[in-house]
């Protein structure tokens, strides 16, 4: 479990043969960088895994993406409302935002390159935004070593 910017997230999935290892940079107080490693002894296929948090939808009326046009809904549990980045397609963020246009939430990964997923949905059972990013869904090649950011900003 990961605390940034008061929020609680979740690392799920079976690393197998690699270690993770992470880093919180607290830029300001609505700011934050999480940076995290897997490492390999050996050069290996890195294994699927996700980050996984949720927070209040208090002044949380839309998200807007690379991919929005003009839809910025947020769509239920049951139907998230995604963003598949891809190194030709789409950027790697989601933006939440409130009634007055103002940042709510936004959360983007500095990897452009390989398949990101990332997803955003509201739960009317407890009225929580539910967001998830995951990496390596797809197959890679073997690796020893991955690196990547996430940014979180609530300005």
């Amino acid at each position: 479990m990961i605390e940034v910017l008061g929020m609680k997230i979740k690392i799920e999935g079976d690393l197998k043969d690699f270690v993770l290892e992470y880093n919180v940079d607290v830029v300001d107080h609505n700011i934050s960088i999480v940076e995290l490693r897997l490492t390999s002894e050996q050069p290996t296929e890195p294994p699927g895994f996700a980050l996984e948090w949720s927070l209040p939808s208090d002044n949380i009326i839309g998200q807007w993406t690379s991919r929005s046009y003009f839809n910025k809904t947020i769509n239920p549990d049951w139907s998230p409302s995604r963003v598949r980045s891809q190194l030709t397609r789409d950027a790697p963020v989601i933006a939440l935002f409130g009634s007055d246009d103002s940042n709510r939430l936004t959360f983007a990964v500095s990897d452009a390159l390989n398949t990101i997923d990332l997803t955003t949905a509201i739960r009317e059972e407890d009225g929580r935004v539910y967001n998830t990013i995951r990496f390596f869904e797809e197959r890679h090649i073997p690796v020893k070593e991955y690196l990547v950011q996430i940014r979180f900003d609530r300005r």
